[in-house]
């Protein structure tokens, strides 16, 4: 099955060198995530409408990928291990969850005193924002490069982050 993968236009140049290594056709679009994202929603959506079933998979809603960010955990304890050091807490990304999610899980399952704690980048605030007003701070608005406009629902059309259209 092909993959294609969307990034914004100034994504680090390793991780779309890294993605196209492993056989993905990466698409550049927009100046941050978010806009990506709603491109390669748009793209779902009209390569639906042409010729059948698309799957989008949205990281955070994914759970073997969640489970594959545990072995970022597995690992840290693995190697701690060998050199007969206790891991205190772990500091994690915070984006929209799965990685932190991941690596906890796994924290949790293996080594109940390690605190793992989620940290937001100043210039990735969406998370941060939507925990302190207590509800999903990101706009569920977006536009395509055909011009129209449309809404989202992730939970209905893209099946909790991951689904077909």
């Amino acid at each position: 099955m092909p993959l294609i993968m969307y990034a914004a236009t100034g994504a680090s140049q390793l991780k779309v060198e890294r993605m196209r290594a492993f056989g993905a056709q990466v698409r550049l679009h927009g100046k941050d995530f978010d806009a990506a994202k709603a491109e390669a929603r748009c793209f779902v959506t009209a390569a639906a409408d042409r010729n059948g079933e698309h799957l989008f998979v949205k990281d955070g809603l994914e759970i073997k990928i969640i489970e594959g960010h545990g072995t970022i955990a597995m690992e840290m304890i693995e190697g701690a291990s060998r050199t007969g050091i206790h891991l205190d807490a772990v500091v994690v990304p915070l984006g929209n969850g799965a990685l932190l999610n991941g690596v906890a899980q796994w924290m949790k399952a293996t080594s109940l005193a390690t605190r793992s704690i989620g940290v937001c980048a100043d210039g990735a605030p969406s998370t941060r924002d939507s925990w302190r007003r207590g509800r999903h701070s990101v706009p569920i608005l977006y536009q395509c490069r055909d011009d129209r406009r449309r809404y989202c629902n992730p939970d209905a059309d893209f099946g909790g982050g991951g689904g077909h259209v």
